[in-house]
């Protein structure tokens, strides 16, 4: 089980890399589609998250809010591990670079993520009226 150590208030790019390169997010998911038979990507990046909080966490809503966001396309060599989270990742990290220029201040992760639901719920209460 991973140590919660070192908190982290801000993605940091040598962070992510070193981290994807080690593949967490591609070993969890693994670990839980032995134990469910399904890949549990959504699961692993919570799991990952509560104890490394600079993972980002993914899900459905999740994603499509950052590809509605972040229209770059991410260069299939940079993908590492798991290529959904490790494109998502990559996504948060444009994402929050943008946040950092357009306000000239460091988001925290859990503003991204929270930005990112709201998004989506937003979006589901606009379609549902």
């Amino acid at each position: 089980m991973l140590e919660r150590k070192v908190i982290y208030d801000a993605p940091q790019e040598k962070f992510f890399e070193d981290v994807l390169k080690k593949r967490l997010a591609d070993l969890m998911k693994s670990n839980f589609k032995e134990l469910t038979g399904k890949e549990k990507r959504s699961l692993a990046s919570e799991y990952l998250h509560f104890h490394v909080p600079i993972f980002p966490i993914y899900d459905s809503r999740a994603n499509n809010s950052i590809n509605e966001i972040v229209e770059e396309k991410i260069n299939p060599s940079e993908l590492i591990g798991d290529k959904e989270y490790s494109k998502f990742c990559n996504k948060v990290l444009i994402l929050y670079n943008y946040i950092k220029a357009a306000l000239e201040k460091n988001p925290a992760l859990r503003e991204i993520d929270t930005f990112l639901i709201n998004k989506a719920n937003k979006r589901l209460s606009v379609e549902e009226e």
